[in-house]
């Protein structure tokens, strides 16, 4: 077991240096991300990930990349816009299993927090998922996306403007901890082998990996609807 979490392991490395997203050709002249947006479109450059993400190297069947965040950690989600400046900016989380969440914005950034979110289900859009619900779906498929929209300035065709970034999954703090023990016991001895790391879709390490990632998540949201039952008693 402990060479197939190792396995598993090795596809997740932080990586600060590479692709320059301020070079990117923006789809919409109205609104732009300037953030969230790991790997360059033609594969010309390295990716590059935010502090506090992990790469993950993508299965065969995908070309690419998706980041790993950790749910307790905070993450600048920034775009560019053109005047007004105070025009409402919907970020959108496509949350894997079609749940999704949105807020609207007025500046040009947002702090996305994923462990907080996740937690504030059920919502008044989404009343029926729980919020063991969202935590599953979140931390089970790296399909996660956000959008961003402008609703108040459609173009000249009705299309709203808008911009998409590319994909991620969120998992539990106990993961962030897990890689950097791993990488710690690991480095003088498996690091050849990391670099023989299978995608994320294959391989024995990726069930275990999965089900561990379960048994946390259960184990967090019991935890805290524990200490919500307890305020409400109060």
């Amino acid at each position: 077991m402990k060479s197939s979490l190792l396995s598993a392991a090795a596809l997740l490395v932080p990586i600060a240096l590479g692709w320059d997203i301020t070079k990117r050709k923006c789809p919409s002249y109205d609104l732009c991300f300037q953030s969230f947006l790991w790997c360059p479109p033609d594969a010309s450059e390295s990716c590059s990930f935010p502090p506090g993400a992990y790469a993950m190297k993508p299965p065969p069947s995908r070309s690419v990349n998706a980041a790993l965040l950790i749910a307790d950690t905070n993450y600048t989600v920034a775009w560019t816009k053109t005047p007004p400046v105070d025009d409402p900016v919907t970020v959108q989380w496509n949350i894997a299993r079609d749940i999704k969440w949105r807020t609207n914005i007025t500046g040009t950034e947002f702090i996305l927090e994923p462990g907080k979110i996740l937690d504030s289900f059920p919502t008044t859009e989404y009343p029926n998922v729980s919020s063991a619900e969202a935590w599953h779906a979140a931390t089970q498929d790296p399909t996660n996306s956000l959008t961003i929209s402008r609703f108040s300035r459609p173009g000249r065709t009705g299309i709203i403007p808008s911009d998409f970034s590319q994909q991620f999954i969120v998992q539990p703090l106990w993961m962030r901890q897990y890689l950097s023990t791993q990488a710690t016991i690991s480095r003088d001895e498996t690091y050849n082998k990391w670099k023989l790391g299978v995608g994320i879709g294959v391989g024995v390490g990726v069930p275990v990996l999965l089900v561990l990632t379960v048994l946390a998540t259960l184990s967090f949201v019991k935890k805290g609807g524990r200490v919500r039952s307890k305020k409400s008693a109060k």
